[in-house]
């Protein structure tokens, strides 16, 4: 039992790594091509969509099996803990990348002398 354990919490710390260097991985990606912070939440949130992808095969064998609860709650629960995760992570850097461009000075007023 306790190597059980043991072997979950190594996994479970093995799929943080993974997600968090996949995560880095895009978004410096995405920034190196020189591109907005937008189009780095979109593409996070794509990368997100991406490791859903694997859950599809196992709810549609469950659901053929006639195990549609199972199904269900695979699709429902993964997909909201996604996206909290997704949002949790995000919503901060859009806020603060929200402040910084609103607390960025202005350009110097243009002025015309006759």
């Amino acid at each position: 039992m306790m190597i059980q354990i043991q072997i979950l919490f190594g996994r479970l710390a093995a799929l943080v790594v993974g997600a968090d260097l996949l995560a880095r991985g895009a978004s410096r990606l995405v920034l190196s091509f020189g591109i907005s912070q937008l189009v780095v939440v979109v593409s996070l949130t794509i990368v997100a969509l991406g490791t859903s992808g694997p859950r599809l095969p196992v709810s549609l064998g469950t659901a053929m099996e006639g195990r549609t609860s199972i199904a269900t709650g695979n699709v429902i629960g993964s997909n909201t803990f996604d996206s909290w995760v997704t949002l949790s992570f995000m919503l901060p850097l859009a806020a603060v990348t929200l402040v910084l461009d609103i607390l960025q000075p202005a350009p110097p007023a243009v002025t015309c002398s006759p």
